[in-house]
């Protein structure tokens, strides 16, 4: 079987970490090193994402369901647009989606840190990312422009913004926390943490791994027009390729953070001095 090239990538270690990044431990037994652990294989890795999906989505059903008991005027059309309910969907339903991931790493006997890619990042390969994540933000913005289309990044959070801001401001608060810490880790863990673990097995098989998960991602965002979605696919390319390159799921979590911090930034700066 081909080396997990997500195991090998990213040798180089980051400063200050005493182990090389990436790299399974081997335990050492009277002398004689035992094998390293392996990911689960393709069929065993979409089966898990399958089951994480899924129960994500009860989880998440329930809290629209209970919500709506408690708010007989929730319009299901509006749930995008509710801060609060959003907020309380991200922040319930993330950590029982990494819950079953992190279970299915243990069954794998994998090391929970190691099979996710969760080390520090270099420098150089932060500095990378950011330039990266920048220069594709700022052309889907001009592309946009080119196609009469507006705050392409900012679009959805502004719906949420100009709700709260007709209200109580609380909703865009708790949605901040959740779209800037909970989303992000439980998105980057599931896609290029898990899946992308399983399905690039081989060198032959990144690019394809990293279209995949790119494409599923983004088709996750059903809420957004083409152009979003488009913007959403191409980042997810561009995580992936971070993520083989430097051998750390950390760095994608972090440029997913800030991503989704600019979007509510932006959001708010157009709605107050925009409209």
């Amino acid at each position: 079987m081909s080396a997990d090239p997500l195991a090998v990538e990213g040798r180089r270690s980051s400063a200050g970490a005493g182990e090389p990044r990436g790299l399974a431990p081997q335990a050492v037994v009277q002398g004689v090193a035992d094998p390293p652990p392996k990911p689960w294989g393709f069929w065993a890795t979409l089966a898990w994402g399958l089951a994480a999906f899924g129960v994500t989505l009860l989880v998440q059903y329930a809290v629209i369901l209970g919500w709506a008991m408690r708010h007989p005027q929730l319009d299901i059309g509006d749930v995008w647009r509710n801060g609060s309910l959003l907020a309380a969907i991200l922040i319930i339903s993330t950590p029982i989606q990494i819950g079953i991931f992190v279970a299915a790493a243990r069954l794998a006997r994998y090391p929970v840190a190691a099979y996710f890619g969760l080390n520090l990042p270099r420098r150089r390969d932060v500095a990378i990312g950011i330039a990266c994540l920048a220069t594709l933000l700022a052309a889907f913005e001009v592309l946009a422009a080119a196609l009469g289309e507006s705050d392409v990044t900012s679009r959805g959070f502004a719906e949420v913004y100009r709700a709260a801001r007709a209200g109580d401001p609380a909703p865009f608060a708790w949605l901040t926390i959740a779209a800037v810490l909970f989303a992000p880790a439980g998105e980057e863990i599931m896609f290029r943490g898990f899946l992308l673990r399983g399905w690039a097995r081989s060198r032959r098989a990144a690019v394809p791994a990293v279209l995949a998960t790119a494409l599923i991602w983004a088709l996750m965002h059903v809420q957004y027009d083409w152009l979003p979605m488009l913007q959403v696919f191409s980042i997810g390319v561009l995580f992936g390729w971070l993520r083989q390159r430097s051998g750390s799921t950390t760095l994608t979590i972090l440029l997913h953070a800030l991503t989704n911090l600019g979007a509510m930034v932006e959001s708010a700066l157009r709605v107050e001095w925009l409209g």
